[in-house]
């Protein structure tokens, strides 16, 4: 994990492991941020929020980490699941409602479940299968690779169009249908740019200093702001970089963030 090409300084290199594990190809759309609100009202889920997005196939945004979570639950007990998210320790009482205050004991690592990627695992599936790279295609990023705020000032960003792509700008949030740009090496659309994505980890400022291999690290086990990956429409190319990392309260939604889920394997 991690990046040394320019100095980023939240992201140095640190080697860490991550188990197998099932991640959902697109960014949730709106679509499915519906069905599964629909159904979740009627089971349990009573205060799970409408979404917002720009088309039933764009990206859900606006979507705080906490109702990430409980959503990822309701999915999971739609499908006949196990849940992930618990509302204490023994895991006994499934997270439906209210705010979420839990950390990484409460998370059933272990159930099939639907939750969101740690942080870890997010940069792992980011990068496709390269290795020390800015992007998951390589080290340049140009608009028909991605959505994203294009800047003169970044050497590395090749758009020559500052601002969103011209055939996005109708009216914000600037979102592209989910799938619409090329998938990386493990089949994965928009993980660089469109909405940036909600992971499980709460912010370590630390990051990268721990010295041995970290095994399937899950991030601090409190905190109140949440790692949030990816880049968006609103961002540059040095936010679309898979390193790069930055934080939002868990209880607060924006207009460029989403999610993506995974299950365990």
């Amino acid at each position: 994990m991690g990046d040394s090409l320019d100095g980023l300084k939240d992201a140095r290199p640190h080697q860490v492991s991550v188990a197998p594990l099932l991640m959902a190809k697109h960014e949730v759309n709106l679509e499915l941020w519906e069905t599964v609100m629909l159904w979740g009202r009627s089971h349990g889920y009573s205060d799970l929020p409408d979404g917002s997005g720009k088309a039933h196939d764009h990206p859900v945004h606006g979507i705080s980490w906490t109702d990430a979570v409980k959503w990822c639950n309701a999915l999971s007990e739609k499908e006949g699941l196990t849940p992930c998210y618990y509302t204490e320790t023994t895991w006994r009482n499934v997270a439906r409602k209210g705010m979420v205050d839990i950390g990484n004991q409460h998370v059933n690592w272990a159930a099939n479940g639907y939750r969101l990627p740690t942080e870890a695992e997010w940069e792992f599936a980011a990068r496709g299968g390269l290795a020390d790279n800015r992007f998951p295609w390589g080290d340049e990023i140009r608009h028909e690779q991605a959505n994203y705020h294009g800047s003169h000032l970044i050497s590395y960003d090749k758009s020559r169009h500052d601002g969103t792509a011209a055939h996005l700008m109708s009216s914000p949030p600037y979102t592209a249908a989910t799938g619409s740009y090329q998938s990386n090496g493990y089949g994965l659309h928009d993980m660089a740019g469109n909405v940036a994505e909600w992971c499980w980890d709460f912010y370590d400022p630390d990051y990268g200093d721990a010295v041995p291999a970290l095994e399937n690290p899950h991030g601090p086990d409190k905190g109140k702001n949440c790692v949030v990956r990816g880049g968006s429409w609103r961002h540059t190319a040095a936010d679309a970089r898979c390193a790069s990392r930055f934080s939002l309260p868990g209880e607060l939604g924006a207009i460029y963030v989403g999610f993506r889920v995974v299950r365990g394997l």
